[in-house]
């Protein structure tokens, strides 16, 4: 995806168009949160499962149809759209020497591998990664066994945070590249504080939610805020591979993601150790994995503002352009 928005976003509008693409995935947690109670309550559980695989073959059947690598590639490009994403009306296909030579240049691992920045990226993705993997895979089992949600009221008050998430992200999009473009804050400065905000009051609202024992409505509230307040990253280590490297950026969000995704097996197996037993599910059990995922976010968020960076790394690529912001 770090490749497609590489190719196909001006700088002015990069943020934005990465937080409306990565919006697909807590509108999607709304949909599945929300209306998957019902489905197994009337339809039983196996055809949740029926059903979404036959809304992702559907969508496979579209994103062969109608996405292309690159404007260059795309058959119905209009001259004015070519400017406004690339900088030129001229139509340059992969196979000209130029972007050969692109395909072709190795990988810098060891400069990738080294470098402070990426890092950065890393740790903040693994932190919020935790958290994010915590609830999304915890928070029903949290309702059900503290709250006393019922499967269908679970699922609703399962879907209130990620709808937050959504609103949140989009709009970091559009006010970080607001920030950016009017010169009130550098690029780097508003990766920081995005990242900042977006896990400082995560962690603090997470924390909170083990000391309100079973008071379901303050419970689901302080987790819709931690959950939506996250969506700040959006603007943040999930879009800061491309201030990095155009040319590499996909490679640099691969490995991040590649460690970003370790929480999603270590998180679910800790909360299953620290809930295990007859007295596992208590609220003094949860408050030790709200403190665990609290803990890390304020660990990854300060690792990130000390080394993190919007400028472009020296080892990106000199033939990679810069699509031009244009008015």
């Amino acid at each position: 995806m770090q490749h497609l928005l590489s190719k196909w976003s001006p700088s002015r509008e990069r943020t934005r168009m990465s937080t409306l693409v990565n919006a697909g995935a807590p509108i999607g947690n709304v949909i599945v949160l929300g209306v998957s109670g019902f489905i197994g309550d009337y339809l039983g559980w196996e055809s949740i499962f029926y059903i979404y695989s036959a809304i992702t073959g559907l969508w496979f059947v579209f994103f062969q149809l109608f996405v292309h690598s690159s404007p260059a590639e795309h058959p119905s490009i209009t001259d004015a759209e070519m400017i406004l994403i690339t900088g030129s009306a001229k139509k340059i296909l992969p196979d000209d020497g130029g972007a050969a030579a692109a395909t072709k240049s190795s990988v810098p691992w060891r400069k990738i591998l080294t470098s402070p920045p990426v890092w950065a990226i890393i740790f903040s993705h693994f932190g919020q990664n935790w958290g994010n993997y915590t609830l999304l895979t915890n928070l029903p089992t949290y309702m059900k066994n503290i709250l006393r949600f019922e499967l269908s009221a679970n699922g609703l008050f399962s879907a209130m945070p990620y709808l937050a998430l959504w609103i949140f992200g989009v709009a970091s999009g559009y006010a970080s590249d607001y920030l950016r473009h009017h010169n009130m804050m550098s690029t780097t400065n508003v990766r920081k504080l995005f990242n900042t905000i977006g896990n400082a009051v995560p962690a603090a609202a997470l924390i909170t939610v083990g000391y309100v024992g079973c008071d379901w409505v303050a419970a689901v509230a302080l987790l819709t805020v931690a959950t939506g307040f996250s969506g700040l990253t959006q603007s943040s280590f999930q879009v800061n591979s491309l201030d990095l490297s155009l040319a590499y950026a996909s490679t640099i969000y691969s490995l991040s993601n590649t460690f970003a995704n370790v929480p999603g097996i270590v998180s679910p197996y800790s909360v299953g150790l620290i809930t295990a037993g007859p007295d596992g599910q208590s609220i003094f059990n949860w408050r030790i994995i709200f403190y665990l995922s609290g803990g890390i976010r304020v660990f990854t968020l300060i690792v990130y503002g000390i080394f993190a960076s919007g400028e472009v790394v020296p080892w990106n690529y000199s033939g990679d352009r810069e699509p031009v912001a244009t008015q």
